[in-house]
């Protein structure tokens, strides 16, 4: 009877140190995941990008693509199917409603960094699913053959939120659910991160997240910014101003869904780029991305046309293997009734571009007027 008492006393302090043990190591990890998600996705909850002014943006600095290109797709949920909206990478973030000649409302710019063909079709999938097609014309922006967006032409850079991609129905479902696994097993391995929980706590330039005028988004002026680390937080006083000497302006998304990353005027005078193409792999086939082309077509109804173009560089005209492909690309998805505008050796000078790589609101116009007798 006494050695049955000793052993259930010695059994008790190790359940007892398993059960803390274990309680500790939950409390920790969720902690860590908080803490991440909080700094990775401040916007988790959405923001309906409409409620900014004219002068406003929401601060992106710092934060992952997914996490950025997030915040559009919360955006749609929350506003009304705008009329007409871009799809496409980096190079065309200037896109705004004022350049397609609407108010504020009916033009959104879906534009991600290094969108591919399947990741536009996934996300006009999706918003077809949640009902927020723009009504009346889609654009797709496709990538210079120039530029290093070209070669994520026909590749998905799986920069949307993971839940998206269970929208493609461009592979098998048992590949899609695979997939899946892996994009939401990169995000808790992203939260888990150590580094991340580092960079949280330590990084000086890390914004506070939320709205911001444009005429305060400059951080030349040290004395005045908040910032929105944890540690520098601490030992300056939380709620007090901190001190953000040598940190990058704050940039993010305006209420048209422009990338303002991308839209910053060159402060050095524009020169043509001129320097010979180097050869480049490019992913797929010619008809492949046709093939994706004609998918995304079908979005196309008796009130909404989809229209594909290709912007131009600020470049001299170079000729190269990737252009040539693009040109065989071009002239395919037109003999199958695509509309494509090709501004690739466009007459366009200096006064059509932010820098060498991305046109101003100025070529967007003009691409609108060509289109007008389309609509």
């Amino acid at each position: 009877m006494s050695e049955e008492k000793s052993e259930s006393v010695e059994k008790r302090p190790t359940f007892r140190f398993l059960f803390l043990f274990l309680l500790t190591v939950t409390i920790l990890f969720s902690v860590v995941i908080f803490v991440t998600q909080k700094n990775q996705s401040p916007y988790s909850s959405g923001f309906n990008l409409s409620d900014l002014s004219e002068d406003e943006i929401l601060v992106i600095n710092q934060l992952p693509e997914i996490a950025i290109s997030d915040i559009k797709v919360q955006h749609a949920h929350k506003a009304p199917a705008p009329l007409e909206a871009v799809f496409g990478n980096h190079t065309i973030a200037d896109f705004g409603a004022n350049d397609a000649g609407l108010k504020q409302g009916e033009f959104f710019n879906f534009t991600t960094r290094w969108a591919g063909l399947p990741d536009i079709k996934v996300l006009l999938s999706y918003l077809e699913y949640i009902g927020k097609l723009p009504k009346k014309v889609i654009y797709v922006g496709l990538p210079h053959p120039h530029t290093g967006a070209f070669s994520h032409l026909s590749l998905s850079m799986e920069h949307l939120p993971p839940r998206l991609y269970f929208f493609d129905n461009h592979i098998r479902k048992t590949n899609n659910i695979r997939r899946l696994m892996r994009l939401f097993g990169r995000q808790i391995r992203d939260h888990l991160d150590w580094r991340n929980i580092v960079n949280v706590m330590t990084n000086a330039c890390r914004p506070n997240y939320g709205v911001v005028s444009l005429s305060d988004a400059s951080r030349s002026d040290t004395s005045s910014q908040n910032n929105g680390n944890i540690f520098f937080a601490f030992i300056s006083g939380f709620g007090e101003k901190t001190a953000v000497d040598g940190c990058p302006d704050l940039h993010g998304i305006d209420r048209d869904g422009r990338d303002l990353r991308w839209t910053r005027k060159s402060n050095k005078t524009l020169m043509r780029m001129a320097e010979p193409i180097q050869p480049k792999v490019f992913p797929g086939s010619v008809d492949l991305v046709v093939s994706l082309m004609v998918e995304i077509h079908k979005f196309t109804s008796s009130g909404r046309k989809v229209i594909f173009f290709v912007p131009p560089l600020y470049e001299t005209a170079r000729k190269s293997q990737s252009f040539d492909i693009m040109s065989k690309i071009v002239a395919a998805t037109r003999q199958q009734g695509l509309i494509v505008i090709d501004d690739r050796r466009g007459e366009f000078n200096g006064s059509y571009f932010l820098n060498t790589s991305h046109p101003n609101g100025k070529y967007f116009a003009d691409l609108v007027s060509k289109l007008t007798s389309l609509k």
